[in-house]
């Protein structure tokens, strides 16, 4: 089941009064999309919100079964009704969401069930909501500005619609219209995700460091071999054979780990100037001997 019918269920789920019900039923009628009041949505608990909300003479409900999925069709039929709740105005009429926040928050959980989408999928976070035309579009999205929350207005063909990708933006949003146990998901899934991020990039410094150590160890081997055929181990100076030597028995202990088995233990940065002074030696050999 996607993130949107568990969004919508749950605010199904949620209790309407008598102080917020007719803000949610204009919300519920807001939110139609096209030239007629046909609502057509994948969540049963829509189609019962309608049902239970409306008059059965008020309503017709049809199922169907479209590309596998079955789809609830709710039409309303009742032209008083659509009159009293303003169907086909394109502009938010405050008179009837005037009032508190349960108020407000009920009008726009209304208009989430009927064309609100929210996912969260690698690319990140989505909440979206969908209307017919640019007036609609704009007044809603004035209208939840003045509520304090952030969102984004934008079009696709003929279609516009408010939307956020914004994880906080959206967990306020689902806050506000009651869907609490959702907000709350979508930011476990969020630390979860960060985690996640974290440790990976975790892995692949030490991964990197890893690397970049195994290569500096492998060249400084290369160079003491060379040394060794070329002149012999003897021909170095004391403290750099001894190094030398403890690199050849030790290729994957660290720079640290060589200074401490040393007869006079050294630090890292000490052990790294003498392997250059190494270094040197054997680049003088191959500048010597270039074949």
């Amino acid at each position: 089941m996607s993130l949107t019918n568990d969004v919508k269920q749950e605010l199904c789920g949620s209790d309407i009064n008598k102080a917020t019900k007719t803000a949610f039923i204009y919300g519920l009628i807001f939110g139609i999309k096209g030239q007629s009041p046909i609502i057509v949505t994948e969540c049963e608990s829509v189609a019962d919100c309608f049902r239970n909300l409306f008059p059965a003479e008020s309503i017709t409900l049809s199922e169907e079964i479209k590309r596998g999925k079955k789809l609830y069709s709710v039409a309303i039929t009742d032209k008083k009704l659509l009159e009293l709740y303003r169907y086909g105005e394109n502009s938010v009429n405050h008179s009837l969401v005037n009032g508190n926040d349960a108020v407000t928050g009920a009008f726009l959980r209304g208009v989430f069930l009927v064309c609100g989408a929210v996912s969260v999928q690698k690319a990140g976070y989505h909440l979206e909501l969908s209307l017919d035309n640019e007036e609609k579009c704009r007044s809603l999205h004035s209208f939840i500005k003045e509520q304090g929350m952030n969102i984004n207005i934008s079009h696709r063909r003929n279609s516009f619609f408010l939307y956020s990708k914004n994880s906080e933006n959206i967990s306020d949003y689902l806050t506000f219209i009651g869907a609490m146990k959702s907000s709350m998901e979508i930011m476990n899934i969020k630390i979860i995700k960060e985690v996640r991020s974290n440790i990976n990039r975790v892995v692949n410094c030490e991964a990197a460091n890893i690397g970049k150590t195994a290569a500096a160890a492998a060249k400084q081997i290369l160079d003491i071999r060379l040394i060794g055929e070329k002149m012999g181990y003897d021909k170095l100076d004391e403290d750099l054979r001894e190094l030398a030597l403890l690199r050849l028995e030790n290729p994957d202990i660290s720079l640290s780990g060589l200074g401490g088995l040393l007869s006079e233990p050294l630090s890292r940065s000490g052990v790294n100037h003498r392997l250059k002074r190494i270094a040197a030696i054997a680049e003088d050999i191959r500048n010597k001997n270039p074949d």
